[in-house]
């Protein structure tokens, strides 16, 4: 055999074995098919630089590789074939990891724990975070956002005129602070000086106790020991009687739950649960009459007030006193004591334009029930004595009051007409105008009066 034919012949053999190898790497076995996968698939959202073959693994081993990547909507389906024998479950999820620094992209199965509901093929496996070094770089890449975002916020504080003056004034701040520190601790330097002298000497004295203090925790520590080792004997026989308490409320417990006893039917029939609930259903009721009886009384105020009104044609004043009581946030009782020194005596002859008007002086009293709507009062009742009734318009924050009275609607001559108008300029002092029986010409009369009334 010559030397060309054994060159050819190893050249072959080479060939061979170079063949065999590289059906060893990509893990395929002469005369043999490929191995049996399953296919599942998962949705990212980016999947950054990961390609088709890259490999799937599993702590690290390689359990499959990427068969196909495509858009759906707005993410990515990655469909994996994974090995036969592998097996993955429902709580299994998937992440795009990177080998090293600079290395490929490759899937990573994590394994659940609960294992159950087996992955089969073409089902969904979930998806996970990164980890890893893309979570490093993703949390990098948010922090450069930041920065760029804070700085191109302080150029635009500081960048212009008023933020460069701003800039200013708090680095003028900062060194009048500064000079102020220095001089408060060059003023106070003697009392810094005597505060450091003390700590020194309190630390001195502890220094020279100690030895003291650690003698006394041995003694201390000692005594316990000698307490625990004396009373073990009564700490153990503690510890028992609890143990056989413990085991008499089990059984207890269990009777009970067996409905066993007074305590267990109480607990388990279902009459006592009924009348407990009729029982708590009455006792709502009647919290709830409670309450809106204190929401009542809440509102209750009562107030006293007096006021005076000089009539200009009769010269004379006629006085009232006044009671109101508030029942309600929008209902109240209004009562008046009147004395009115411009009663009018009426005289069965009299003739109109011949004779006089005759005045007494007369008491009488005012009852109403008043609602508010409002700005607005109605009243209603007794009036001097009289049916009547009266009109209250509030304006402007309550400082204004008018208010038109009629009563006596049976008087020959027509009803007692009255408006009038009250400015509050004080708490508790108000002034009053208005004019009296208008629609009688000859007893018509203006009159000006002030009052005041305390709130209790």
């Amino acid at each position: 055999m010559n030397s060309e034919t054994k060159i050819g012949i190893f050249v072959i053999i080479a060939l061979i074995i170079f063949g065999f190898f590289l059906i060893k790497i990509d893990k395929i076995k002469l005369g043999q098919k490929e191995t049996e996968t399953y296919d599942l698939y998962a949705h990212f959202k980016n999947i950054a630089g990961l390609s088709t073959n890259a490999t799937v693994r599993q702590q690290g081993f390689i359990i499959g590789k990427v068969k196909s990547i495509g858009l759906t909507d707005s993410q990515v389906r990655v469909i994996m074939s994974i090995r036969k024998d592998v097996e993955l479950y429902e709580d299994s999820s998937a992440s795009i990891k990177t080998v090293g620094l600079l290395g490929e992209k490759y899937i990573e199965i994590n394994v659940g724990k609960k294992r159950v509901n087996k992955l089969k093929n073409q089902d969904e496996i979930k998806t996970g975070d990164a980890g890893g070094l893309d979570a490093v770089v993703d949390v990098l890449s948010s922090i450069g956002g930041d920065l760029k975002d804070v700085t191109a916020s302080l150029k635009k504080s500081i960048g212009q005129g008023t933020g460069n003056e701003r800039l200013e004034k708090i680095l003028n701040n900062i060194e009048k602070f500064t000079a102020d520190l220095k001089d408060i601790t060059r003023e106070n330097s003697d009392k810094i000086d005597e505060s450091m002298t003390s700590i020194r000497n309190i630390a001195k004295d502890l220094d020279g106790k100690m030895p003291q203090i650690s003698e006394d925790l041995k003694i201390l520590i000692s005594d316990l020991k000698e307490v625990v080792k004396e009373n073990r004997a009564n700490v153990k026989d503690s510890i028992q009687n609890i143990e056989e308490l413990s085991d008499k409320l089990d059984k207890i417990l269990e009777k009970i739950k067996d409905g066993e006893g007074t305590v267990g039917k109480l607990v388990t029939e279902s009459t006592l649960h009924d009348n407990v609930n009729k029982v708590v259903k009455n006792l709502e009721d009647k919290v709830e009459n409670a309450t809106v009886i204190l929401q009542q009384a809440s509102y209750f105020q009562f107030s006293l007030g007096f006021r005076g009104e000089y009539y200009t044609e009769g010269e004379d004043l006629k006085n009232y006193i006044t009671f109101k009581l508030r029942t309600w946030e929008n209902m109240f009782f209004f009562a008046e004591i009147v004395d009115d020194n411009l009663a009018r005596v009426y005289d069965p002859n009299y003739v109109e334009g011949v004779d006089s008007i005759n005045f007494d002086r007369e008491l009488t009293f005012t009852l109403h029930s008043a609602v508010e709507i409002g700005d607005l009062v109605l009243r209603g009742g007794l009036t001097e004595n009289k049916f009547g009734g009266a009109v209250d318009w509030m304006f402007l924050n309550d400082a204004f009051r008018f208010t038109m009275e009629g009563w006596d609607t049976s008087r020959k001559d027509g009803p007692h007409l009255k408006v009038s108008l009250n400015y509050r300029f004080l708490d508790r002092l108000y002034l009053n105008a208005g004019y009296d029986d208008f629609i009688n010409s000859d007893r018509a009369q203006v009159f000006l009066g002030i009052g005041f009334s305390w709130l209790y």
